[in-house]
């Protein structure tokens, strides 16, 4: 539960490295910034087809892009799983027949992740992993991108704080009846960052 992008994300095979390399440009530019804001933030390149940020409190950005039978063979041997389930959809572009087996760079590779950042520090947070997402969804011939901070839609950082501050408080409220319950350790939905609306 909590603030959330979810990107679903396809391109052709030859593509996917220089669109990630420059998503590792755009992200070292962004590094600097986020070290003026005391924001940490940690960049791993795992691979021509593997890219990992790390940016203050929001769980790790991933861009890891797969065929869409490597997902589907992964849920095959593990049953049901967030990427398959949501790469689904788009199995009518799996890349089968002669074609793709003369011009196997042109194959169709997916990527279906999720960031949370309901617990950024900063809202900045927020805005860094929407505009890499934003960078890396320029590129591909098929991005679906869903922001419930909706600042990836709109640019409007006070929309994302609005949600977060939002969000925090439902978190805090369900926390607050389960411990009544008897439960006896729940994580709220605490977060340092608050909206500027005037209510």
């Amino acid at each position: 539960m909590g603030v959330t992008i979810h990107y679903r994300l396809g391109q052709k095979i030859k593509y996917i490295k220089p669109t990630l390399d420059y998503a590792e440009l755009v992200a070292k530019s962004m590094q600097n910034e986020a070290n003026i804001l005391n924001i940490p933030f940690e960049i791993e390149r795992l691979g021509d087809m593997q890219l990992m940020i790390n940016i203050g409190g929001c769980e790790t950005l991933m861009f890891n892009f797969k065929p869409l039978d490597h997902w589907k063979s992964e849920a095959d041997k593990n049953g049901w799983n967030y990427q398959w389930g949501t790469l689904e959809e788009y199995k009518q572009f799996d890349n089968v027949g002669e074609h793709y087996e003369k011009w196997p760079d042109q194959k169709m590779v997916w990527c279906s992740e999720f960031c949370k950042t309901q617990f950024a520090d900063n809202i900045a947070e927020h805005k860094f992993v929407a505009e890499l997402i934003r960078v890396v969804a320029g590129d591909c011939c098929f991005a679906v991108v869903e922001d419930e901070g909706d600042y990836y839609h709109t640019r409007n950082l006070e929309d994302a704080a609005d949600s977060i501050e939002e969000n925090g408080k439902i978190i805090d409220s369900i926390g607050g009846m389960l411990q009544k319950t008897g439960w006896e350790t729940i994580k709220g939905g605490e977060t340092k960052i608050k909206t500027k609306k005037t209510k």
